[in-house]
């Protein structure tokens, strides 16, 4: 039956998520807000042909090459597929490094080539080797597969191999597919694309790992005209047009693409310092020191690895990527472009000080609920009721670094039948643009550890029915929800009339 699934995707998906995510392999998302665009003229309908004109032509500008030999695609991955897909036929040879990405080796296996593998080698600082190359090429190859930077070790391919390569590739009529997804993480000297090499190569890449706006999803091909144009009509059965805001964004990126190098470059940097540091002072761990890249790939010396990382998250709430999705088991991927971000962000109980934050945040919940104008408190009341000489409520405020992201507001309620004291969380909010951080799992985590130790038997809070993404979330916590319940309120107007009512019975 044909391969028709990804396990790291699937993970990757269902799983990585942590506190502290170092499974991720790209930047940390750019702000929106520090994008010099107009959001007002952004259109919703635009150009439905092969391609956006003023996108492809600023990808060619930016490899120089010929917007002829540019096919837009989404992501790099999808990128891949369909390079792969418009080579090769069933039954194809396909050389494809080892380690290698899963996704690629999937997406070969499904459409059903004869993969064959050559070894990059640790001892040898993971580099490609031509001879090895060579050695596994042979008059059946048809592609042969490359990231560069490396991917899981960020291991650079220069170009006298890649030229090398190109010649094998060449006496057996193949092509050579590059990955250079993570090339321009190369900060000094940053090598030019290997399409520049001749003909016979292909390449892949897009703005998703190095820049920092991984969700517009702007991936390309560079491939000769004919090869190229093959391409855009198969991409008809797989995304037929793309989505137009998304190019008009990509191509704002492209504009201020020095801009969103060098703030992902400062990240990556500060990152990787923190990675090195690491490595040296933990003698359980070996890896092949990284100059550029985003990853950085670590082998575990003694125990198992699934083990290792299972504690990692249980203990510490870190996600790291199982060297399983590589075909090294001993060995786990680490991400560089977020750690020192998320190193940052803090959680503590709010201070009278904080109140204008805090009603700041009830104002943003308010808007994401779609109720922005039902808000009707005031900072004198949020000083009095959560300050005051008897506060009703707690208040913790989360900071990725000084700046505020999010809040939980609690109180103590009591089951009769239980004898103890409950826990209710009556908003919980992490700003739209933070979130798949783990900040709303590490805000549960402490009110949890809260509740333990005032011994309440219980934590309960509500979730609106329209809210998949969050009851998605609270299932994942081991939450379940009371169906068989009904909330019941009353407004203040009614307190009042009711509080009337019970005057007037007793007179």
């Amino acid at each position: 039956m044909r391969h028709k699934h990804s396990d790291y995707m699937h993970w990757s998906k269902t799983q990585s998520r942590a506190r502290f995510n170092l499974a991720t392999s790209g930047v940390a998302a750019f702000p929106p807000c520090e994008l010099p665009v107009d959001l007002a003229k952004l259109e919703i309908n635009g150009e439905n042909s092969y391609g956006y004109a003023s996108l492809q032509a600023a990808i060619a500008e930016h490899h120089s090459v010929d917007p002829e030999c540019v096919v837009e695609s989404a992501g790099t991955s999808m990128a891949n597929h369909l390079a792969m897909a418009a080579i090769i036929e069933p039954g194809d040879e396909v050389l494809i490094e080892h380690p290698a990405y899963g996704p690629i080796l999937d997406v070969a296996y499904y459409l059903e080539a004869n993969v064959k593998r050559f070894r990059r080698a640790e001892e040898k600082g993971w580099v490609v080797d031509p001879a090895e190359v060579r050695r596994c090429t042979t008059p059946k190859t048809r592609l042969i597969v490359i990231t560069n930077l490396h991917n899981p070790t960020s291991a650079l391919t220069r170009d006298s191999v890649l030229r090398e390569i190109g010649d094998i590739a060449r006496s057996v009529g193949a092509f050579v597919l590059v990955d250079e997804v993570y090339l321009d993480a190369v900060y000094e000297d940053t090598p030019r694309t290997s399409f520049h090499l001749g003909p016979e190569f292909v390449v892949t890449s897009s703005l998703t790992k190095v820049y920092g706006v991984s969700g517009l999803r702007c991936g390309w091909i560079l491939a000769r005209p004919d090869l190229a144009w093959k391409m855009k009509r198969l991409n008809d059965l797989y995304a037929a047009t793309a989505v137009y805001p998304g190019e008009l964004l990509s191509l704002a990126a492209f504009q201020h693409l020095n801009l969103l190098r060098e703030r992902a470059r400062r990240i990556v940097e500060a990152d990787r310092k923190l990675v090195d540091d690491f490595l040296a002072r933990e003698r359980g761990l070996s890896a092949v020191p990284t100059q550029w890249g985003t990853t950085s790939f670590a082998r575990l010396r003694n125990g198992n690895v699934d083990a290792f990382l299972e504690r990692l998250r249980s203990e510490f709430d870190t996600s790291a990527v199982p060297g399983r999705f590589f075909e090294m088991p001993d060995h786990f991927r680490m991400g560089m472009g977020e750690m020192k971000i998320q190193t940052d962000f803090a959680i503590r109980p709010a201070r009278v000080e904080d109140v204008p934050i805090i009603l700041q945040l009830i104002r943003d919940l308010a808007t994401y609920e779609r109720a922005p104008n039902e808000v009707t408190a005031t900072e004198e009341q949020l000083v009095d009721v959560l300050f005051g000489e008897k506060p009703v409520a707690e208040v913790l405020l989360a900071f990725e670094g000084k700046s505020p992201i999010g809040f939980a507001v609690f109180f103590h309620n009591f089951s009769t039948w239980l004898g103890r004291p409950g826990l209710y969380l009556e908003d919980l909010f992490v700003k739209p643009e933070k979130r798949g951080k783990g900040y709303g799992r590490a805000l549960l985590v402490d009110l949890a550890k809260i509740a333990r130790d005032r011994g309440c038997g219980r934590m309960e809070w509500a979730v609106l029915n329209w809210n998949e993404p969050a009851i998605k979330f609270y299932r994942t916590l081991g939450a379940m929800p009371l169906d068989e319940w009904t909330v019941y309120r009353l407004t203040r107007d009614g307190i009042a009339r009711l509080a009337e009512t019970e005057q007037v019975e007793q007179e």
